[in-house]
């Protein structure tokens, strides 16, 4: 009985001594913090967990991403471990082997990378780990060698956001212009002069924060105000400037009252006139930008000045743009900047040029010849106007002379003693009496008893007279009557 038990405990010391040398090892991979996009690498570790790894000549593994379909292993990079060469096996799947003698050491880099779709946690799991000794034997996870794997674990962070905008604007008191816009970062504000205070708020781009705005005091005329939104990045800064009006202000204009440069020997030409939005300035090769100083209608309007800076020789276009402070109106002021032209230079004129007379000015001597044409047409119309009056007047008195001499005559028949006269119809006035007017007409047109042609004036002498009623008031014979 004794020898039994003897024999018990041995087998178990042998056992127990068996199991201690059968040393325990871990694969490892190493963990990782990632954002969406990113390219990213762990270590691929071997961890001698009992002090004689060194009895294992092999070890092969395939690596697995598990947690997301947005991030995959894109390459193994071994390290040089001493004594061991490494083999990758396999096109789809890959088996990476390490031959050698094994020792606790980094054996190689996994590379992997992220898309924009990822949005949590993954990990890189080793699988069908094998670690072989010289005799061949195989030794995997979970069995009594204790053999063991450590996946890495790859934490998602998610990019800090770059957004420092405002999501919405509002004011306790008056109304803002232009309406918000998120990309607009200036405004106004008109409130009575009764109104004391002004509460500012807005809401801003998620992670982001704020700055400013609040309850603002307010004086009589312009107070500013300004909201500063910081982005989640904590780097990217917008500023929104709020001007509050108290009481009233200059109306809405976009035209400048006065605009001069402050730079000597230097000025706009012609003039500076509101109304006029294209003007010239000549400066000297030392002059790389003007110094404007301008006064606006409207206290409250944008001005803006593009093109004035690094002049170059030649022309250099300037434009100040002004915007009425409702955003209605806008003006462009167009100046063209030229540089270093000199002035031409004036020539004195000769001995021969001296004695001639001095230059013409076109521009005068076209204004009166184009006057003295006009005038000339105008003269001649005038007098062909005059000349086809009088003609048209003298055709008519011929017509009308020769229409009344036109009275019927008879010629003498033998022995008649005088020429009869038809009777003239027509006569609407009562009072003329028919056979006095035949009388004189006998009297003054025969007498050389041949046919004479009516004379219009003796007969309408001869009628004023036979015309005179009781009141001795003469009647004028209108000779339309003997149509």
């Amino acid at each position: 009985m004794k020898k039994i038990f003897k024999k018990i405990i041995c087998l178990t010391a042998g056992l127990m001594l068996f199991t201690s040398k059968t040393d325990a090892a871990t694969l490892s991979i190493g963990n990782d913090t990632t954002s969406a996009g990113a390219s990213r690498s762990v270590t691929v570790e071997l961890i001698d967990d009992k002090g004689n790894l060194n009895e294992f000549t092999e070890v092969s593994f395939q690596l697995n991403v598990s947690g997301t379909a947005y991030a995959n292993i894109e390459s193994f990079d071994p390290k040089g471990v001493p004594n061991t060469s490494f083999n990758v096996a396999g096109v789809e799947t890959k088996t990476y082997t390490l031959t050698g003698t094994l020792s606790a050491a980094t054996i190689g880099l996994v590379n992997y990378k992220t898309t924009q779709d990822l949005v949590g946690d993954f990990k890189i799991t080793p699988t069908n780990v094998v670690f072989k000794k010289a005799d061949g034997t195989e030794y995997r996870p979970g069995g009594s060698s204790e053999i063991k794997i450590k996946e890495g674990s790859i934490k998602f962070e998610k990019p800090k956001s770059k957004d420092a905008f405002l999501t919405s604007l509002s004011v306790s008191q008056g109304t803002i212009a232009p309406e918000f816009k998120s990309d607009v970062f200036e405004y106004t504000v008109v409130v009575k002069d009764t109104i004391n205070m002004v509460k500012v708020t807005g809401s801003v781009s998620p992670g982001a924060t704020r700055t400013g705005g609040g309850n603002i005091s307010l004086q009589m005329g312009a107070n500013e105000a300004e909201i500063v939104v910081t982005a989640e990045d904590g780097e990217t800064k917008n500023t929104y400037k709020i001007t509050i009006v108290r009481g009233t202000i200059a109306e809405p204009s976009a035209y400048l009252k006065k605009l001069d440069i402050n730079n000597i020997g230097v000025s706009l030409s012609p003039e500076f006139d509101k109304n006029n939005n294209k003007y010239t300035v000549k400066v000297g090769k030392d002059i790389t930008e003007l110094n404007f100083i301008y006064e606006r209608e409207d206290e409250l309007a944008e001005v803006t000045i593009e093109g004035n800076k690094n002049f170059v020789d030649g022309e250099n276009p300037v434009t100040i743009t002004v915007v009425s402070s409702d955003g209605e109106e806008k003006q462009v002021y167009e100046i063209m900047v030229i540089k270093g032209e000199e002035d031409e230079k004036e020539e004195k004129p000769s001995v021969d040029e001296e004695s001639k007379e001095p230059p013409v000015d076109k521009k005068k001597t076209n204004y009166w010849l184009i006057g003295g044409i006009a005038g000339t047409i105008l003269v001649i119309v005038i007098g062909v106007t005059i000349v086809l009056f009088k003609k048209k007047n003298k055709n008519k008195k011929k017509k009308n002379v020769k229409e009344e001499s036109k009275l019927p005559l008879k010629k003498r028949a033998g022995d008649e003693p005088t020429y009869e006269i038809d009777k003239i119809e027509n006569i609407k006035d009562d009072k003329f009496e028919q056979e006095s007017v035949t009388d004189i007409l006998k009297g003054e047109l025969f007498d050389d008893d041949k046919t004479q042609k009516f004379d219009a004036k003796t007969f309408k002498d001869a009628t004023k007279r036979d015309l005179e009623d009781d009141d001795d008031k003469t009647k004028e014979f209108d000779f339309k009557d003997f149509e």
